[in-house]
């Protein structure tokens, strides 16, 4: 089954159909392309597969108008962000589905846009007076705010997503993405990023998930067509250098070494040398996660055991780590805590009893201690191979 998935995925990134020999998995292969939101591409590859069930059909046509409506979103906000005279950048998004062969087809999540961190309380009043309703903060919100309108969720980022918190790569990083709205290009109704910053924000964005909940084939495809879109040459000019500097140039050469292996990316010689075993298992990785770890919610239990909260690398100690882990929490929590360290223990124990109460409660599932464990060590193997934010 997953090698028709990849094999529908390739033909539809080169706007192509795909005519299987065998027709059995298909079924399965749709089920599965929900899991990692690809699920129209996968359609729109196979759509000429006459035992295809209506209801398939049906749930096509429904995804992409989704789609359409999501573009119409961004162009509402590109009107109200211009007529305040206010600048932005689109991320991800809209910024993504451009470099498809058909953008429809790249299934759309919420509306990520950046601005000025100056100009957030400002960004903020202006989108409460045009009816946006402010989601209330949670913890995971260190560098956005959620709006909601008309059913669509919106994210005001004053930070791209994914930079490491602490840390001379964090500082770096910064520093790259530092033009990011001032170089932003008007397309398709809304303003996006140029492609040196996009690709950044494309590696820091994935980097981020593949090391928490996990990576989904919408992620990998999203970096294909995007890497596809350049020459070799070309894109080592524009890359390689600053990639180095920042701690991404191998996580790039690797996820490019997987899309040419799986999704039919054209050869590119920077990527020589990446080993057969890293491209197969980063892929099984991938498979094994979902759209944002949706097929495994233990990932996510995994990832504070596997990765420093702060820096976001991979190794260390994993005592260490969950430690960084609860002090970030407690903080959250009690914010009292950062004015008086000695009480970070009190906010372990509120942390800790809270997310006992939660799984009483059935608001949280139950932690697989074995599984946890077992997992994040395999996966801490594998991701220091890509080096993420060191030399």
């Amino acid at each position: 089954m997953y090698d028709l998935l990849l094999k529908s995925l390739s033909a539809a990134l080169s706007g192509k159909q795909y005519q299987p020999t065998d027709e059995r998995k298909i079924v399965e292969c749709f089920d599965e392309s929900l899991l990692h939101s690809v699920y129209p591409l996968v359609y729109h590859s196979l759509q000429q597969v006459k035992t295809i069930d209506s209801a398939y059909t049906k749930n096509y046509y429904q995804i992409i108008a989704k789609n359409i409506n999501n573009r119409d979103e961004h162009k509402q906000l590109h009107t109200i962000m211009s007529n305040a005279g206010i600048k932005y950048v689109i991320l991800k998004g809209i910024a993504s589905a451009q470099y498809y062969p058909s953008p429809e087809l790249r299934t759309m999540g919420d509306v990520d846009f950046l601005i000025d961190p100056s100009l957030c309380e400002t960004v903020d009043h202006l989108l409460v007076s045009k009816g946006f309703i402010r989601h209330e903060a949670n913890e995971e919100q260190g560098y956005h705010w959620g709006y909601s309108k008309h059913r669509s969720t919106f994210e005001l980022h004053w930070a791209a997503p994914g930079i490491p918190k602490n840390g001379e790569y964090g500082e770096r990083i910064r520093e790259c993405l530092s033009d990011i709205v001032e170089k932003a290009q008007y397309q398709d109704g809304c303003m996006i990023p140029s492609r040196f910053h996009h690709g950044i924000v494309l590696l820091l964005h994935s980097a981020g998930h593949m090391t928490a909940g996990g990576l989904g084939l919408r992620h990998l495809c999203d970096w294909a067509v995007f890497v596809n879109s350049f020459e070799t040459s070309e894109f080592t000019e524009t890359f390689e250098e600053s990639l180095r500097n920042i701690g991404l140039w191998e996580f790039a050469r690797v996820l490019t070494a997987v899309s040419i292996k799986y999704l039919g990316v054209k050869s590119a010689s920077w990527c020589d040398g990446v080993e057969t075993w890293v491209i197969d298992a980063i892929m099984q990785d991938i498979i094994d996660s979902g759209n944002f770890g949706c097929k495994d919610r233990q990932r996510l239990n995994q990832s504070k055991l596997l990765r420093n909260a702060d820096d976001r690398t991979v190794g260390g100690g994993s005592i260490h780590n969950v430690f960084v882990f609860l002090n970030n929490r407690a903080r959250k929590a009690m914010p009292i805590t950062v004015r008086c360290p000695l009480l970070l223990p009190v906010g372990w124990l509120y942390v800790g009893g809270r997310h006992i109460y939660r799984i009483i409660t059935k608001k949280k599932d139950r932690i697989d201690i074995h599984e946890t464990i077992y997992g994040a060590k395999k996966r801490k193997q594998l991701y220091e191979r890509l080096k993420l934010f060191s030399e």
